[in-house]
């Protein structure tokens, strides 16, 4: 017998053009969770025709991680926290956009049940606001993925991007370090 699941509410904030929140229901009891982050036929139903061929994780050890602002120009990433509480901002890119030069900013964790779709030419940056967040993308892209060497990277401290972190002294990668120094 098949059973037909409605376990994800869509929205579409104005901030950002193609940008989508999505939120998922939680079966909870004494043992934990379960939960679903993907349904293709529920993605579909809500023009949502992504096809995600794979899913990246990024274990975040201490709490004021900062990794961003990075993108491409064709990857769709659907991302949530896993475990421990983030801080997730996204920057419309595309010099072509109705949206270009538009951020959205929201907090995601384990317990919120919260997924952001992020369109291609925007960036991604996050921050961590708990020790031992675990970061989940599943990724959506034509050809190739492109890696750090094929992606764009846009200083995560922008005058012009204007993003209030929560954390003002980030832990940061060499990257998202030199970017800052750039600015």
């Amino acid at each position: 017998m098949a059973t037909t699941y409605k376990d994800f509410v869509f929205k579409s904030p104005n901030e950002i053009k193609d940008l989508k929140v999505i939120e998922f229901s939680k079966f909870e009891d004494h043992r934990g969770s379960l939960f679903t982050t993907y349904l293709r036929d529920q993605f579909f139903e809500n023009d949502i025709p992504l096809e995600l061929l794979h899913d990246k994780y990024a274990m975040n050890f201490q709490k004021g991680v900062l990794r961003g602002f990075h993108g491409d120009f064709k990857s769709w990433k659907l991302v949530t926290a896993l475990t421990g509480k983030i801080f997730q901002a996204v920057y419309d890119n595309r010099p072509n956009s109705s949206t270009y030069g538009n951020s959205y900013t929201t907090e995601i964790d384990s317990e919120n049940g919260k997924l952001v779709l992020i369109p291609p030419g925007c960036a991604n940056g996050f921050q961590t606001l708990k020790e031992n967040t675990l970061y989940h993308y599943k990724l959506a892209y034509p050809g190739e993925y492109s890696d750090a060497e094929d992606q764009f990277t846009l200083p995560w401290n922008s005058n012009e991007i204007n993003i209030n972190w929560p954390i003002s002294k980030p832990i940061l990668s060499k990257r998202d370090e030199n970017a800052s120094n750039q600015e």
